[in-house]
């Protein structure tokens, strides 16, 4: 049985990479197929696909995250209800930052297109992807502490040397 598993996950690898054509494939052909994934570990709803154990990780490629923030007044709806909203579009993780932010973990890239641009004229939320320099509040505090810090130090050279 675990052979019989193992054979049809090499199949449905192989027409996924259009490596089958027309033609029946053998067994070193489906071993061929698999090598790439030899001493890994398959990492389910993670950055990356899979995690080497005997050598480099894979780049990861999944989508950028995308940034829902609530439009007027009103605080966005609970996680459950985000996650269905957007669910029907595409699979997606939710995390709520507070009542008005929430970052969304999309599994493809063309759903993460679908969503902003179905959201895209929405009255209740604006949905766009998600940039560090942006939307992380400890990152943007930390650059404006900087920034501050420094033309603190600027300016007290300047005065300290007349």
């Amino acid at each position: 049985m675990p052979m019989l598993v193992f054979l049809r996950l090499c199949h449905l690898l192989a027409a996924s990479e259009m490596i089958m054509g027309m033609k029946p494939l053998r067994l070193v052909d489906y071993i061929h197929i698999v090598q790439p994934y030899k001493n890994s570990v398959n990492m389910m709803r993670a950055n990356l696909m899979f995690v080497k154990i005997d050598g480099e990780d894979p780049k990861s490629h999944r989508p950028d995250w995308l940034y829902v923030v609530a439009k007027g007044n009103n605080p966005l709806p609970p996680a459950e209800e985000l996650a269905h909203k957007f669910g029907e579009l595409e699979s997606v993780d939710v995390q709520v930052i507070d009542k008005n932010t929430a970052v969304l973990a999309v599994s493809t890239f063309y759903g993460s297109k679908h969503i902003l641009k179905a959201f895209r004229h929405d009255k209740t939320m604006s949905v766009t992807r998600y940039s560090w320099l942006q939307h992380c509040k400890p990152v943007r505090y930390g650059l404006w502490c900087s920034i501050i810090m420094m033309g603190a130090f600027c300016v007290w050279t300047f005065i300290g040397d007349k």
